[in-house]
């Protein structure tokens, strides 16, 4: 108990690391997609 309790606090703590990253990505991704040719 005191484990899955640590457990879902570190996914917790770990969420906005990882909304941080992937709003990352998706600004990385827009960018390279405006600047690559447009078909």
């Amino acid at each position: 108990m005191i484990r899955k309790r640590g457990d879902a606090a570190m996914m917790t703590a770990a969420i906005p690391t990882l909304k941080r990253r992937s709003i990352g990505l998706n600004v990385f991704h827009l960018d390279f997609t405006l600047e690559s040719p447009s078909n």
